[in-house]
């Protein structure tokens, strides 16, 4: 199958956190035998970020677990997308592409029946920014792809597309392994962007809560404002800034577990979405303590995969449990390891997306 992948950027995950899954999924389809071909914007935001702040070699080792990744770089005004897609079987556009050029491809497909083509939303915009959405041309699609039910009902809701497929996440698990030496009894880790204040005030008082429980804190992340940053230097917390996401197994490995606080709209409409994290800290066999009045929703279950506390004061509150109950964390945790290792891989995401297109064609 000659497949065509549209994402912001291969090279940089800075501030886009679908980079994980996405780079996972091609290297699992092209380990599968199938031709998959990868188009990315030649200027892109994430990328100069990711530059500025690490330079090219850093840049250049998230690189290496995917040797055989090649993207071609294009510039959107010169962009022949009809040279790009007719040598296709399908084409999956993830939403973070310009929305001229979604609608572009959309519609492509629409007057070209043998393409299918499957828009992938990863993020919350069918509720925050449900013009742009109407913009790119989604109903124009074969199929969109979400990442859990709340968001296939926040589409129909909207009258935005009926053509919908649940597609979660998944561990990358050729990357992301569970190390044979972990202790369990390293720092407090928080990894993630600040998300624009989606998350509230939760995610610093869980920061500079766990610090003053004489903890070791350690905060990894874009975005974060310097009064921000300041607070949590103030609590000592021991704030890195971005690091590439292919750093994050060395990091995590020894967390005495890693901290997770969803954004705002998947606490509310879009509840159940478990993105990427969660996905993440399973895989490495990593204990995770999720803040968040909503479950994280399949397959994760809590206190069966997961810790979850419905505010920040009932987790302030029980840190002191947590630290004492470590075998607990850590049984909880291989259960959670087993649940993704069983069925929620990059390679088992990359057969049901073949069989999606079959069904299409």
């Amino acid at each position: 199958m000659r497949l065509g992948v549209f994402m912001q950027s291969y090279t940089s995950d800075h501030n886009f956190g679908c980079a994980h899954f996405l780079r996972g999924l091609v290297r699992e389809l092209l380990d599968l035998g199938h031709d998959v071909q990868i188009f990315c914007p030649a200027t892109s935001s994430v990328t100069a970020k990711a530059q500025e702040i690490s330079g090219d070699l850093l840049l250049a080792q998230t690189q290496s677990p995917y040797p055989n990744i090649i993207a071609v770089l294009f510039d959107s005004h010169f962009l022949d997308l009809e040279h790009c897609l007719t040598r296709l079987d399908a084409v999956l556009v993830n939403e973070w592409i310009d929305d001229g050029i979604a609608r572009r491809i959309g519609e492509f497909g629409t007057t070209n029946g043998g393409l299918v083509t499957l828009y992938y939303d990863t993020h919350h915009r069918v509720v925050t920014a449900t013009e742009e959405l109407r913009t790119a041309g989604v109903d124009c699609y074969s199929r969109i792809l979400v990442l859990a039910e709340s968001v296939e009902r926040a589409y129909v809701k909207r009258s935005l597309a009926t053509r919908i497929t649940v597609f979660p996440e998944a561990v990358d698990e050729k990357h992301f392994k569970r190390s044979t030496t972990r202790s369990g009894s390293g720092a407090v880790v928080w990894i993630g962007n600040y998300g624009n204040d989606e998350r509230g005030e939760s995610l610093v008082l869980a920061l500079t809560g766990s610090a003053g429980h004489d903890l070791r804190v350690e905060c990894y992340g874009a975005g974060f404002p310097p009064y921000v940053v300041d607070r949590l230097l103030l609590a000592s917390v021991r704030f890195r800034g971005w690091i590439p996401n292919t750093h994050v197994p060395d990091i995590a490995a020894g967390a005495l577990w890693i901290l997770h606080v969803p954004r705002a709209p998947y606490v509310q409409e879009l509840a159940g979405v478990p993105n990427i994290r969660p996905f993440e800290a399973a895989g490495l066999g990593v204990p995770l303590v999720v803040i968040s009045a909503a479950p994280l929703g399949a397959p994760f279950v809590p206190d069966m995969h997961y810790r979850l506390f419905p505010t920040v004061d009932q987790y302030l509150n029980s840190v002191g449990e947590l630290v004492n109950n470590r075998h607990g964390l850590e049984m909880m945790a291989e259960r959670a390891h087993q649940l993704v290792m069983s069925g929620h891989t990059c390679r088992e995401r990359a057969r049901a997306l073949v069989g999606i297109i079959l069904n299409h064609r």
